[in-house]
């Protein structure tokens, strides 16, 4: 069973939830990629206008699709940062299941020229 730590509030600006709604609209965190996702899709960033725009033309989605990889990026930089910090609560750490524990001495699999392995 894999287990997932779901945090309600923001890490990155302390608000009370973090949401894709958070992230798009209001964490100041964001705020230089706002800006630049804005420059191109416009101020109107709820979530049925961005897909609009997305859906509009090929340079919005781009925007949106950098937003997003960017963000997430950091998001998950800053996760494993959390994961490894031995001062955090231990539910924070990486967990090495029965699975990965049995194997973990193994050589990783070669990609044997096989394409997209």
């Amino acid at each position: 069973m894999l287990k997932v730590i779901v945090d309600l509030w923001c890490i990155a600006c302390g608000a009370s939830e973090d949401t894709a709604l958070h992230t798009l609209e209001v964490c100041v965190a964001w705020e230089p990629q706002r800006r630049a996702l804005s420059a191109v899709l416009g101020r109107d960033l709820s979530l049925p206008s961005v897909v609009r725009a997305m859906l509009d033309s090929e340079r919005s989605w781009q925007a949106a699709v950098s937003f997003c990889e960017e963000v997430m990026t950091q998001k998950e930089t800053a996760e494993r940062a959390r994961e490894d910090d031995a001062s955090a609560d231990p539910l924070r750490h990486k967990r090495m299941g029965v699975r990965r524990r049995r194997f973990a001495h193994l050589p990783l699999p070669r990609n044997n020229g096989v394409a997209g392995r």
